[in-house]
């Protein structure tokens, strides 16, 4: 003969939302109850009840409170080799002294194309802007005549200008995110690069076209082009 159904309806303890806290149980974890209309008792559906068999027995007899459900502890996250992205290649710095320029340091920048061609257009942009200025003074003078191949080199600068002013608005540094070679008013970081007769911006060029790093002159990070 089959098993008689029961009609004993299980009652809900309450239980404090600080209990709840301290086992690290979240709402949405425990089993979903309907309160009846006649008895007023919270009833939980069948396939809760179901998920854990032997605890609610174990529970009814010996009139205990059901431990709660835990939440499961996340893994231990295991350690992370060195990236590439912090430190250069020990073939790169292979015999270098940590203390000169040509050692290369600093975090490696996403796009290296982009910081080298920019400083690259930034030097050709000068270079063509002071050898206009020489020519021009050359002619006002009268020490040299005005030909085609004087014309085609006058051409030759707002090109290198629009050139310049195209590619280094996509050079931005890798931290701050600040345009590097374009003209700015804002304040310069004391490790600005510097060399003779030039300004940040040049001075900043030539060093990451001659030793593939270059420090960023409005945060001071130091930054790398090569692996």
């Amino acid at each position: 003969m089959p098993p008689e159904e029961s009609n004993e309806i299980p009652e809900a303890i309450p239980m404090p939302r600080e209990t709840l806290r301290k086992v690290r149980v979240e709402l949405q974890d425990l089993p979903k109850a309907r309160l009846t209309s006649e008895t007023k008792q919270v009833i939980f559906p069948e396939e809760e009840l179901e998920e854990e068999p032997e605890q609610e027995e174990q529970g009814e007899s010996s009139g205990s409170r059901p431990a709660p459900r835990r939440a499961p502890r996340p893994e231990p996250i295991a350690k992370q080799p060195a990236s590439i992205n912090r430190k250069a290649l020990e073939s790169t710095n292979r015999g270098k002294n940590p203390n000169s320029r040509t050692f290369v340091r600093g975090i490696l920048h996403p796009a290296p194309f982009k910081i080298l061609s920019a400083a690259f257009f930034v030097i050709v942009f000068r270079l063509v802007f002071v050898a206009s200025l020489v020519f021009g003074a050359l002619i006002l003078f009268e020490k040299i005549e005005v030909d085609g191949l004087m014309l085609a080199w006058f051409g030759l600068l707002p090109l290198a200008g629009f050139l310049h002013l195209i590619i280094a608005q996509q050079a931005r540094c890798r931290v701050c995110g600040q345009k590097e070679f374009i003209p700015s008013r804002a304040n310069k970081h004391r490790n600005t690069h510097r060399f003779l007769f030039t300004g940040p911006i040049v001075s900043t060029a030539l060093h990451v076209l001659l030793f593939k790093w270059f420090r960023c002159m409005f945060c001071g990070t130091a930054v790398r082009t090569k692996k």
